[in-house]
């Protein structure tokens, strides 16, 4: 029940004027997105996969603003995590029994509300606020689901704006574990960065695995994340009732990196029709547990009705998942893959019909054709996918991302950059 206790419970810097210190981490890049938003008017909401640091964000946001003068009582924590209540209940509480304040009269307030998609018609009741309460600054967190709900997208439109917080990428990970480096001279870094690369695949860049053993990560990530995920976070806002073939599918994801996907040959194995498993694979996404990405076509309309190919979004739940096959060079080799699909944010990739491939396509004014090879050579072979493509949309330049080996290669018409993965992870591909 709602009452000053529970309040000043969430908002313990009425009384102490800070935020505790261990409540306050080590800021990511999004902060100083975060920041420079303070002074619009439209709501921000803050989504993206359970434990990446949301509340952390606000935490780090309440902090900042009280160190430039803001009165700690005009700013308002709550969490629907475990509290069945109603964000228009909580501020007129606040109002009327906090700053005992008329609404003509308001200061100018900062409302954050954490796990707000537990809340029923959340994006209706926000709106409610930000449309009657000109004063109110609002920020919102929440799960992935948050973001594609098309409802709250519709009626919050020229409201909010949606920000991703994704777990660390590789850049972020070095500072956070402390690694130095010289971007001019990265090479004298090589092993360091190579060893912190290697944990970085099993930690996926969220803080509370960083350092920890493997069974301790194996088991976070499949149960704090993905069994939380399905079995509670999709089941509950999608209203499925068998939970169970959304996990198989993600298994099955995951037991194979990079898989072309046929519904209707996967239906028939989870006896399930095509159209919900293809349901499935959009809750999956809608969550940020998956990542699909189109045939390039150079016509997007037309890339979009042809198969998909999938990927788990973070590189540690691939391990997680198949803790046996950590080592195997060929399964590291398409975690890997993975892991530059995420980090570079690709949409495509490229399959011909008579089989020519290529990992990934950035797709931009002259498309640059990506392949990742993570063995300890690159062959001739391993060439074919990008020559093709560059034969078929008239590209001259293509990249291959290697384990080592670093250069330029000709075939015909295109020439072809080979970069080490530590070095591609930090600097721009382009």
């Amino acid at each position: 029940m709602l009452n000053l206790e529970l309040l000043s419970y969430y908002n313990p810097w009425w009384k102490s004027s800070r935020v505790e210190e261990r409540k306050l981490g080590k800021k990511r890049e999004l902060f100083s997105k975060v920041k420079k938003l303070l002074s619009e008017k439209q709501i921000i909401v803050v989504y993206g996969l359970r434990r990446v640091g949301k509340t952390t964000l606000f935490y780090q946001t309440i902090d900042y603003l009280i160190k430039d003068q803001i009165d700690p009582l005009n700013i308002l924590y709550f969490s629907f995590e475990d509290e069945k209540e109603d964000p228009w209940e909580v501020l007129m509480f606040y109002l009327n029994r906090v700053l005992r304040a008329n609404s003509p009269n308001l200061p100018k307030l900062y409302l954050f509300l954490d796990e707000i998609q537990k809340v029923p018609n959340w994006a209706d009741k926000l709106k409610r606020i930000y449309d009657i309460f000109e004063n109110i600054k609002i920020f919102a967190s929440g799960s992935a689901a948050l973001k594609l709900e098309k409802k709250g997208k519709e009626s919050l439109a020229g409201r909010a704006i949606f920000l991703e917080l994704k777990p660390l990428n590789f850049k972020e990970y070095l500072k956070f574990v402390g690694l130095k480096y010289s971007a001019e001279n990265l090479e004298i870094y090589k092993s360091e960065i190579e060893t912190a690369l290697e944990n970085y695949l099993l930690e996926g860049g969220f803080f509370e695995t960083i350092g920890k053993d493997k069974d301790f990560i194996f088991r976070y990530f499949r149960e704090s994340i993905l069994e939380r995920v399905v079995y509670k976070d999709i089941a509950e806002a999608f209203g499925v009732g068998e939970p169970s073939a959304l996990y198989e599918i993600l298994k099955y994801l995951g037991s194979w990196p990079g898989r072309v996907v046929e519904y209707k040959n996967l239906s028939s194995d989870l006896g399930k029709d095509w159209r919900t498993v293809k349901l499935y694979f959009d809750y999956l996404e809608y969550s940020l547990l998956v990542k699909g990405v189109f045939n390039y076509s150079g016509n997007f309309l037309k890339s979009l009705r042809k198969r998909r190919k999938y990927y788990l979004s973070n590189p540690a739940f691939y391990f997680a998942l198949f803790p046996e096959k950590e080592m195997q060079e060929d399964f590291r080799a398409r975690v890997v893959e993975s892991l530059v699909g995420e980090i570079f944010d690709f949409k495509f990739f490229w399959r011909s019909l008579r089989g020519k491939e290529v990992d990934f396509v950035k797709d931009s004014e002259i498309p640059l054709p990506v392949e990742v090879k993570y063995g300890q050579e690159v062959r001739k072979s391993d060439f074919s996918g990008l020559v093709a493509f560059g034969e078929k949309f008239k590209v001259k330049r293509g990249i291959i991302i290697s384990k080592d080996e670093e250069g330029i290669r000709k075939f015909k018409n295109i020439e072809i950059h080979l970069i080490p993965l530590y070095k591609a992870l930090l600097l721009n591909l382009s």
